[in-house]
This record gives C-alpha cells, structure tokens and sequence, in this order.
C-alpha cells in the first residue's frame, strides 16, 4: 500500500469517529433541549425588538425630512432642534389614549364594549323579577298573602273534617253530632275570606271532640270531716234569707284521681278552673243527704253525676223525691 492510500483510509477512520450534528441532538437530555429552545425564542425576540427599532428610526427619518420639505415650501424657517422637538412629540403621544366626549355614540360603544356584562345584568334583573312576582304576585305565589290565607283554610277546612269524622264515629249524643255538623258548615262557609271565623268555629269543633273523648264521675263529698252539703244564706238591704241548698261536688277519673273542672260561678259570671265546686239542689234532695250522713256520719248517697265517651253532658244520678232526675241549675266556687 502507498502513502496515498494510507492517507485516505485514515481521513476514512477519522470520519468515521467524529460524531455528526444529528447525533449530538439525538443525545441532548430533555433539560439541554428546553434550554435550547428557550435561547432560540430569546433570540427571536431581540430580532423582533431590532426590527421594531429599525422601522422608527425609518420613519423618524422620514417624517424629518418631510417637515423640512414642507417648511421650505412654506417658508417657514425651523431648526433641527425644532424638528427633532416636534417628532418626539409626535411618537410620546401617538399611542396615548383621549377619551372622547360624552354623547349617544360614546355610550353605544361603552354599552357594546360591556355587552357581557350589560346583558348578565339584565338577566339577573329579569330572573329577579320574575321571582318576586312568582312568589308575592302570581297566583300561586306561595308567599302571596292571598295564597298563603287560602291554603291555611284548607288546612283548617282538612282539620275540621277529620274532627267530624271523628265525632260521627265516636258520638252517643245525635245533639252533639248535629252541633259538629254545624260548626264544619261554618268553617266551610268562613274560609279565606273569613279566617278569624273559621279558626273559632273550628276551635269549638275541637273542644266539642276533646269533651266527647272525656270520662268521668261527679261524686259528692262524703268524708266524716268534709262539709258534704250546706245552706246558702243571702244577704241585702232587705234582710238575710235563703238562697238555696247546696251538695258539695269533685270530679273522679275512672282511676279515683281527682279532676280539676272549668266552673262557671252563677254569683259572680267569672269562670274557675277548680277541684271541688258546689251544685245547687232541691230541698228535698239536701235534706235526704243530710239525714243520711247525720245518721252515722257517712255519706251513702255519693255519686251525683256520670260523664260518658262519646257524649258532651253529664247525667245527673240524683232523683228527687218525684223520682225524676235532678235538673242541673247553678254552681258555685266559693262558700
């Protein structure tokens, strides 16, 4: 082999060794590529800069040789100093914004500008009106005054007729039924256009069921030591006299516990809620109890009336000497 030979298969070999660009960026690491690219988007920049600058310089240039032009053909003689003033002048507010005056066409363009905003505006403005009016205004607006009093009638109106229903179920008394009736009929015919009449009505309804439901027995005193009857004097400007004879009374559940009654005082027109009240009898009635506990000191004759479920009065257990039940007249709270 020659020295000429020699020489090219080296320059071969040497070739072969050195790495080429291709394979330099096929080893790069993700970190060196950003970095890469980061420095050619930098230098992008700058280019973009310069070419800015290089434009105004342009048209700095321009721009002075056209004021000296027009000058001349005016005849008006300015300095560098002047045209370089005025240009710079020209450039600080070429980009400074005046605000126009204020008129229709300045508030189109504001308005069109804010359109987003304009118009999230007027739709909140309208679903907030159309929700008052759903819920004051409209005729099922749940807190319309109106709506509000009409569904609380149906309410009392559903309320008393169970009420009824109850008492038909419940009732021995056809009086007491005939009143429930009634008072529905007035709740009914009340309603919205009445509602302090139809919550009264339906107030007596309930009462008149809550009196049904009760149980009871009036029993009179009867104790040794217990006043069980006595004489009611009555004193005026004509004298003193007699104001009728009187048993002594308390109401028993069926358990013995003593009830505390509602008692409307007949001397007085006040109503007392009490234990133990007095009834008004006849003379003959007392003077059959008082002999019986004179007798030996007790009581036999106790039970003065009986309240059953299902009906609104008490039945008197006391007959009189006709043997006719005692018809009830007046009580009393205080002796």
């Amino acid at each position: 082999m020659n020295a000429s030979q020699n020489a090219s298969a080296n320059a071969a070999q040497a070739a072969t060794d050195d790495p080429s660009p291709a394979d330099d960026a096929a080893s790069l690491s993700l970190p060196e590529m950003l970095r890469v690219l980061e420095v050619a988007r930098q230098m992008r920049e700058d280019r973009q800069t310069a070419e800015v600058a290089l434009r105004r310089d342009e048209v700095r240039t321009q721009i002075r040789r056209k004021l000296i032009e027009s000058a001349k053909v005016t005849g008006e003689e300015v300095s560098d100093a002047e045209v370089d003033a005025a240009i710079e002048q020209y450039f600080d507010t070429m980009h400074v914004l005046k605000e126009p005056k204020f008129g229709f066409e300045s508030l189109l363009a504001h308005v069109y500008v804010m359109r987003r905003r304009v118009a999230a505006g007027a739709a909140a403005v309208t679903v907030a009106l159309a929700v008052t009016w759903y819920t004051f205004l409209s005729p099922w607006a749940p807190l319309s005054p109106t709506v509000r009093a009409e569904r609380a009638a149906a309410v009392q109106v559903e309320q008393s007729q169970v009420l009824l229903q109850q008492i038909e179920s419940a009732s021995l008394d056809p009086d007491a039924t005939a009143e429930a009736s009634r008072l529905m009929a007035e709740v009914q015919a009340a309603g919205a256009a009445n509602p302090s009449a139809a919550t009264a009505a339906h107030e007596r309804l309930n009462k008149l069921w809550g009196q049904m439901q009760k149980q009871y027995e009036v029993h009179i005193v009867s104790g040794a030591s217990e006043m069980s009857a006595f004489e009611r004097d009555f004193t005026d400007d004509q004298g003193t006299r007699l104001a009728g004879y009187y048993v002594v009374v308390e109401t028993r559940s069926p358990e013995g516990r003593v009830l505390r009654q509602s008692i409307r005082n007949a001397e007085t027109g006040e109503e007392q809620l009490v234990a133990r009240w007095a009834e008004r009898v006849s003379k003959d009635v007392y003077e059959r109890l008082r002999d019986d506990k004179v007798s030996d000191g007790v009581l036999n004759e106790t039970l003065f009336a009986v309240k059953r479920r299902g009906e609104i009065e008490e039945r008197v257990q006391i007959p009189t000497r006709s043997g006719e039940m005692l018809q009830r007249k007046a009580q009393i709270t205080n002796w």
